[in-house]
């Protein structure tokens, strides 16, 4: 056991990568109960709504580790979609 690492040391981060954790923005396109499922770029992203009780279809809002954590509107969603494919992001 490496100090102050109980698992051992983190492989992270690698010399010349970085990792971080995204939150991404997705349509609302099903709601049902505390689930929804959305849509971004033609794939289909399963969510919890707990946080977001008042999410409805339609609504673009912010999905990180399978959780809607914020209401967005369209025109902020769009520009962040435009800027991750500026920088060739991977899904």
């Amino acid at each position: 056991m490496t100090e102050g690492y109980p698992w051992g040391r983190p492989s992270w981060p690698q010399k010349g990568r970085y990792s971080m954790c995204v939150a991404l923005p997705v349509r609302l396109v099903k709601v049902e109960g505390q689930r929804g499922i959305g849509e971004l770029g033609g794939s289909t992203v399963k969510m919890r709504l707990d946080l977001l009780p008042e999410a409805e279809v339609g609504d673009y809002v912010l999905v990180h580790a399978g959780f809607a954590i914020q209401q967005v509107d369209e025109e902020e969603a769009q520009e962040t979609l435009r800027l991750l494919q500026a920088i060739q992001w991977e899904r």
